[in-house]
């Protein structure tokens, strides 16, 4: 506990309150050091009755130097974290406030020389020594360049960090518009003088330190504000506002905003020289964008008319609606006639003096009715006869051969959109005239759906309409096909149908046809074949898709019945070669063999090349996470990218029909120069296999990553997705401590990686320097759980098709994966581990190859079942005497054989 708490004071954050959970199975052994802890534990409670709450460490202190690569072996900045982007030489460093006007650099390396540049300044580099960088406000790229002894090679690091902007000005241009107090980039409140409901927009001018287009926002003005715009507008709703300027100091425009609130009164509508008041329908108007305008609430398609109700004092008010109108009297209702839809009712007030006229508008809905359905095919007549306050309707049986039935609709609102039907003709609206519907064999139900209201998805009614369509069997034909252990499902023409898919090791299907007179064959390709009524026909199969029909032949011969079967026989991956010199693949391929190895290759290697075989040479089948788009073999030589350190390449072949079913896994790992805080990759297999001889299925041990140099795997069946093993980490905290990323559990594999519920095997987390280094986004609209919570995630802005993770951290696990779609954006559904410590985390997304993403800070709370932690519980008195490493070293010494335990139990606040 003291290690962790002590990185993440090292990284400057502040801990209010230090506890850590034990795990149940842990809390025995650490009982026994209970009496050795009371004395400590007491120094904890006392020093909380004096407000000893918080432990602050300064941002000022360098922070740990990174391993990097090249002639320079460690880069570290004073106020920043400097992590590794997964781009040759490319750093990233935690952005800094504005305030912060330089940072410490410095740069460790051997021989040669090195030189720092920021924009327009420049400065030689000391080995280990630290040199003032200056910063700009906002995108800073520091380089550093190494320059060898012999002066023959140079190697530039660059390093992206961010500093903060301000606010510095706003300033209000309408005439009389004067903030009160005076604009101070300290002072967050404000006001403005009233103005009257003329006035619509107020202008005004802002000033920033970041001259960027989404630094700056407003809730009610223009979307992006920045200065070089110059004048901008602000709208003013009727009555009070308050126009919240939103400044956005940081890289991402979303994170840690500060809020300027400017409080102005507009006038209302309403006043002693016109109307006073104005109702409709018992309520008040809501009042629109124009001068004038409102809308009142909708009504039913019974209510024929509404009342309207002007309040004034002096002159005389009117009324029309389309070619009704009428006068009115103050205080006194008018009842005004309605339309079905949109109406639009004009009040009138005209002065004492006939000199001013003011004209409110008010816009008020009246609901629609389905008013009548005819069915116009032949003999297809409802039962009961249809009246718009019955719901439920049957119609007469149809023969098979019937697809379709025709019919025309009325209602009262002839607008597309008003009524729906989810078997028929998209739209559906009386002047379209005859329409149709869609049936399916069997029972149908048509439900026709009408939305009464003004946004046409509002309050639906729903009319059932139940038909009977005959079946594609009968005595005359064929009474029953099927393929055993597999479902037919009904395709939209007749007498077709789609089977289940199958593997690729399945080179034919059993067929079964029942008939009872006349006669029957199948064919499927080149192959055919006669059947027997009951009897078992055995059908070849190709890979990819076949088309089986089975015609029946009627005794008298004159009539025949053709049934057609569509099944997708699976594909194989059976070939991968690496064709960059000294890429041999180890072992050999197999398409059995599913975890392969590649030799290691320097750190300026950043692509390897290579070609695919399948059994299906069509673009979709085969992927891969650091490879081109789309893998098939007619491509030829095919590019994969690599990241700096240990890389995992995930070949995934989809053996089904629709290219994202029955996925197989292989996987390739390769190091790209040396390796700095590496992912864990897959452990390759073993020469050495162990085979169930008991079954005829092999049962598959999960290969793992132990202490011992030979690993011994039974390796899946041909047929079985089988993802990797994720290998365990070694703690930076303790190297004798190590982590292993817990797999979700819809994976089948104890020690695989995590996955979707779909069953996407992700590549393991990255280190939790990678998820620090993203930029802060909403993610989700809750930032509190519950410990084993379902969290979903819908993130854009990736390439499209790449592999994006779902990553709770401190200690990152993948709790979800999947691929971005065409248009970059993806969804997520992962569970939070039920071992996750109580309290702060953080939630991201993170895609692998390109190094994009997003976090949110969440906030993990007890769920149901966790033990509270009462005043006389054990846990409790364990959670202060942890507290207390924090302030002496008595009780760090007593429990320091404990430590490395204690860690393990508590992964969740490990970094």
């Amino acid at each position: 506990m003291g290690c962790i708490v002590g990185q993440e004071l090292a990284r400057g954050r502040t801990f209010s309150v230090v506890t850590t959970r034990i795990a149940r199975a842990h809390r025995p052994a650490v009982r026994r050091t209970i009496s050795s802890v009371v004395a400590a534990a007491l120094v904890v409670i006392a020093s909380a009755t004096v407000g000893v709450t918080a432990f602050v460490l300064s941002t000022g202190t360098p922070a740990d130097a990174l391993a990097t690569y090249g002639p320079i072996t460690s880069i570290s900045l004073s106020n920043s974290t400097v992590s590794e982007s997964g781009v040759a030489y490319q750093l990233v460093g935690t952005e800094v406030p504005n305030a912060t006007a330089s940072t410490e650099l410095v740069a460790v390396f051997g021989a040669g020389t090195a030189a720092w540049s920021a924009g327009a300044s420049t400065g030689a580099l000391t080995s280990g020594v630290a040199a003032t960088v200056p910063l700009a406000v906002g995108w800073n790229t520091i380089t550093v360049t190494h320059t060898s002894a012999d002066l023959a090679a140079d190697t530039p690091y660059a390093i992206r960090m961010f500093r903060g902007g301000e606010f510095t000005d706003l300033t209000f241009t309408t005439p009389g518009a004067s903030l009160t107090p005076a604009w101070s980039k300290d002072t967050f409140e404000y006001t403005l003088p009233d103005v009257p409901y003329e006035t619509r927009t107020l202008t005004f001018t802002v000033q920033t330190t970041r001259d960027e287009a989404g630094a700056l926002n407003c809730d009610q003005c223009d979307w992006w504000l920045f200065h070089s715009r110059g004048t901008m507008t602000a709208s003013l709703d009727a009555g009070d506002n308050v126009l919240d300027f939103t400044f956005f100091p940081t890289a991402d425009s979303y994170n840690d905003p500060i809020h300027y609130f400017v409080t102005v009164h507009r006038g209302t509508a309403f006043g002693a020289a016109r109307l006073s008041a104005l109702t409709v329908g018992g309520t008040t108007p809501v009042a629109g964008s124009e001068l004038y305008h409102f809308t009142a609430d909708e009504v039913s398609n019974a209510t024929a008319s509404t009342p309207v109700v002007a309040t004034f004092s002096t002159g005389s008010a009117t009324w029309d609606n389309g070619a009704s109108n009428g006068t009115l009297t103050s205080g006194a209702s008018a009842a005004v006639p309605l339309a079905v839809g949109w109406n639009t009712i004009t009040v009138t007030h005209t002065s004492a003096d006939l000199a001013t006229d003011t004209t409110y508008t008010v816009r008020i809905f009246r609901g629609g009715e389905f008013t009548n359905l005819t069915f116009t095919t032949p003999g297809a007549t409802l039962t009961p006869a249809w009246n718009k306050d019955t719901f439920a309707y049957t119609l007469p049986d149809v023969p098979y051969a019937t697809t379709t039935l025709t019919f025309t609709v009325e209602t009262t609102r002839d607008e597309a959109g008003g009524l729906n039907c989810d078997q028929c003709d998209w739209w559906l609206y009386h002047s379209r005239g005859t329409m149709t519907a869609t049936l399916d064999a069997g029972d149908n139900v048509l439900d026709f759906t009408l939305f009464p209201r003004s946004d046409s998805y509002a309050d639906p009614v729903h009319y059932l309409v139940n038909v009977h369509r005959g079946t594609a069997f009968g005595t005359s034909r064929l009474t029953d096909l099927r393929i055993p252990d597999s479902t037919l499902t009904a395709d939209a023409a007749l007498y077709s149908w789609t089977a289940s898919q199958v593997s690729n090791p399945t080179p034919s299907t059993p067929l079964v046809a029942t008939f009872s007179t006349g006669t029957a064959t199948w064919d499927n390709g080149v192959s055919s074949g006669a059947m027997t009524s009951g009897a078992t026909a055995t059908v070849p199969l190709a890979v990819g898709w076949n088309t089986i029909t089975v015609t029946h032949t009627s005794a008298d011969l004159a009539t025949e019945t053709a049934y057609a079967i569509r099944i997708f026989r699976g594909g194989e991956f059976t070939n991968l070669t690496f064709t960059s010199p000294g890429a041999t693949l180890s072992p050999a391929w197999s398409k059995d063999t599913h975890v392969y190895a590649l030799p290691a290759v320097p750190y300026e290697t950043a692509t390897l090349t290579f070609t695919v075989q399948t059994t299906r040479n069509e673009p979709g089948t085969l992927e891969c996470d650091h490879c081109s788009w789309w893998l098939y073999e007619d491509r030829g030589a095919l590019t994969a990218t690599l990241q700096p350190g240990a890389n995992c390449m995930n070949f995934m072949f989809y053996a089904g029909s629709d290219y994202y079913q029955n996925r197989v896994d292989y996987w390739v790992s390769i190091n790209r120069g040396p390796v700095s805080d590496a992912p864990a990759c897959p452990a390759v297999e073993s020469t050495t296999t162990t085979t169930s001889t008991t079954s005829t299925t092999s049962t598959t041990s999960a290969p793992t990553t132990t202490a011992s140099s030979t690993t011994t795997t039974s390796r899946p069946p041909a047929t079985t997705s089988t993802p990797p093993p994720t290998a365990t980490t070694s703690s930076t905290i303790e190297p004798s401590t190590t982590t292993t990323v817990r797999p979700d559990p819809t994976t089948t594999e104890a020690n695989g990686p995590t996955s979707t519920a779909g069953g996407i095997p992700a590549p393991p987390a990255p280190p939790i320097a990678v998820i620090e280094a993203l930029p802060d986004q909403t993610l989700t609209g809750r930032d509190v759980y519950a410990e084993g919570q379902t969290v979903t995630v819908t993130a854009g802005g990736f390439a499209p098709g790449e592999l994006v993770q779902l990553i709770v951290a401190s200690t990152p696990r993948v709790i979800a994966s999947g691929y971005a779609d065409a248009v970059g954006s993806v969804t997520l559904t992962g569970a939070l581990p039920n071992t996750l410590a109580l309290g702060d985390h953080t939630l991201a997304v993170w895609a692998p190859d390109s190094n994009r993403g997003a976090q949110q800070a969440i906030v993990v709370q007890a769920g149901p079942g966790r033990l509270p932690s009462t005043g006389g519980d054990v846990a409790l008195s364990l959670e202060l005497a942890f507290a207390a490493l924090l302030i002496g070293s008595t009780l760090l010494i007593t429990l320091r054989r404990g430590r490395g335990e204690a860690l393990r139990a508590n992964e969740g606040r490990r970094p």
